[in-house]
């Protein structure tokens, strides 16, 4: 994939990585602040599958809700989520992502 001038942010969620920290977020939110990126993209991948690891998929979408709030568009952000967390047998709201 060929992006032009630009910034790409790369987010990966796993246990060993964890959630940004405020400080991390803060020099992100800086980033998108300053003048001339004009075509950011984000790419958030949670590699985590089956209920117990729900905290991933949780976190990824937490971090989707700040790069959204960062201003980059849908068209900009690729999302990438195993699907099985909605339809799982112990979530309480079937097919539901809160």
């Amino acid at each position: 994939m060929v992006i032009g001038v630009g910034f790409l942010l790369v987010l990966f969620s796993s246990s060993v990585l964890g959630i940004l920290n405020a400080g991390v977020q803060l020099r992100i939110e800086e980033l998108f602040d300053t003048p001339g990126h004009t075509n950011n993209w984000a790419v958030l991948v949670c590699t985590s599958r089956f209920w117990f690891n729900y905290r991933h998929v949780s976190n990824v979408l937490a971090l989707y809700h700040t790069v959204k709030r960062l201003g980059i568009p849908d068209s900009n952000i690729i999302l990438m989520l195993a699907e099985d967390v909605p339809c799982n047998p112990r979530n309480p709201r079937p097919a539901w992502w809160s």
